[in-house]
């Protein structure tokens, strides 16, 4: 099947009228790859979840002791971003919001 014809069925199968009025049109050829490449699965997911509230499995809050980055060891701070890269890679993360100003 052409690129064009792909692009069309894509269109068609999703309900994406004025897509295809606008594709009938012109048919550039960066529209229809454009059309080609879309996910129209996780479009239509995402369009099923929005407004929905997000639950979180393992949700968590905790406080933390301040640390001052300026004055810890060099040792110290490997420590730390081993901890951090550790945790990455179990595919866990922390968020942590700081005063205005400060920086690692």
């Amino acid at each position: 099947m052409e690129p064009y014809e792909q692009a069309k069925k894509l269109l068609q199968e999703y309900g994406q009228e004025k897509v295809l009025k606008e594709l009938e049109k012109n048919k550039k050829v960066e529209l229809i790859e454009q059309i080609r490449t879309l996910d129209f699965e996780k479009i239509q997911q995402a369009q099923k979840n929005i407004g929905k509230k997000l639950e979180f499995q393992k949700e968590k809050i905790e406080s933390i002791s301040c640390i001052d980055a300026n004055k810890i060891t060099n040792a110290e701070k490997e420590k730390y971003e081993k901890i951090g890269r550790e945790k990455i890679k179990q595919g866990k993360y922390a968020v942590v919001t700081m005063a205005g100003g400060q920086r690692y």
